[in-house]
C-alpha cells in the first residue's frame, strides 16, 4: 500500500501505451532499412536513438543518417516517422478513465517519457484521444525528454520535473517499466511502482487493464481525503464495460 499521495507521475510507453518492437523493426525493413534491428536494441535505445530522445539531433538529421546507413537516399521523413509510429499500440480505454478518475479525485497527473518528434504529435492527437477527450484532460503536465533535452534515468529531468511542477517526490507516486528509472525515483524520495502484467492477445490486454485499475485503486486509497464508494464503483463499471468488449460478453448473462 502507498503512503499519502496527492501527485501520480506516468512513464508513456510501457506503462500507458502498449509496445512492439518487432513491427516497428518491419516497418523499417519495408522501408528498405532493416539495420533497425540494431538501432532499436532489446536493451534500450541505441546510442543515435538517445539523441534523438534528448533533442540532441531533430529528425530530418536522423533520416539523413539512416539515408547515409542504408544507401538509400529514397527514404522520407514521412516514411521513417510511420516506421516509429508502428512501434506503438494503443491506450486502452480503461487506462484513460482511470487516469481521469484521478484528476476527478483532485490529484494531480503529470507524465514523464522518453520520447521523440516522430512519435509525440500520434500519441497526443490520436491516442489520448481514444475516448473522446484530450490529452490534457488526462495528463495535466508532461515532460517529455526531447523538448527538455534531457533523458531518464538520469537525476536532472526528474529534479527539473520537481522544480517546474511543484511536486513533492514524497508525496508523488512514480510508475515506470524500467528497473533504471525506477531505481533514480526512488533515490530522490518518489514512491514507485512498476507495472506489471502478462499479455495473451486481447485478453492480455484484459489483464493489463485490471492490474492498472489496481494500481489506480491503491493510490485513491492512499489518497489523505480518502476514497468515495462511487469511486470504486466507477472504477468497477469501466472494467467490466473493458472486459465485455474485449471478450464479447453482451451483458445479459453468459
Amino acid at each position: 500500500m502507498f503512503k499519502a499521495i496527492d501527485t501520480v507521475v506516468f512513464d508513456f510507453g510501457g506503462v500507458l501505451i502498449d509496445l512492439y518492437r518487432e513491427k516497428c523493426i518491419e516497418a523499417f525493413r519495408s522501408i528498405g532499412y532493416p539495420q533497425a534491428e540494431e538501432m532499436i536494441s532489446l536493451y534500450g535505445p541505441s546510442d543515435i536513438l538517445q539523441k534523438l530522445e534528448a533533442g540532441e539531433i531533430t529528425g530530418e538529421e536522423l533520416v539523413a543518417l539512416i539515408r547515409e546507413d542504408s544507401g538509400n537516399d529514397s527514404i522520407t521523413y514521412e516514411q521513417v516517422q510511420g516506421a516509429y509510429i508502428a512501434f506503438l499500440g494503443t491506450i486502452p480505454v480503461v487506462k484513460l478513465r482511470a487516469i481521469r478518475a484521478l484528476r476527478e479525485a483532485g490529484f494531480k497527473v503529470c507524465g514523464l517519457s522518453n520520447i521523440n518528434e516522430f512519435v509525440m504529435p500520434y500519441v497526443r492527437e490520436r491516442l489520448f484521444t481514444a475516448d473522446g477527450m484530450k490529452m490534457e484532460d488526462y495528463i495535466e503536465e508532461p515532460y517529455l525528454s526531447y523538448e527538455m533535452g534531457l533523458l531518464k534515468p538520469g537525476a536532472e529531468i526528474f529534479r527539473v520535473m520537481i522544480e517546474r511542477s511543484g511536486m513533492t517526490p514524497e508525496r508523488t507516486l512514480f510508475i515506470d517499466d524500467s528497473a533504471k528509472n525506477i531505481q533514480t525515483a526512488r533515490e530522490l524520495g518518489f514512491q514507485v511502482s512498476s507495472p506489471e502484467a502478462v499479455f495473451i492477445g486481447e485478453i492480455g490486454l484484459f489483464v493489463d487493464g485490471i492490474l492498472f485499475l489496481h494500481h489506480i485503486i491503491q493510490v485513491l486509497v492512499a489518497h489523505d481525503d480518502g476514497v468515495q464508494d462511487g469511486v470504486f464503483v466507477v472504477g468497477i463499471l469501466v472494467l467490466l464495460q473493458h472486459g465485455q468488449a474485449l471478450v464479447g460478453i453482451d451483458g445479459d448473462g453468459a
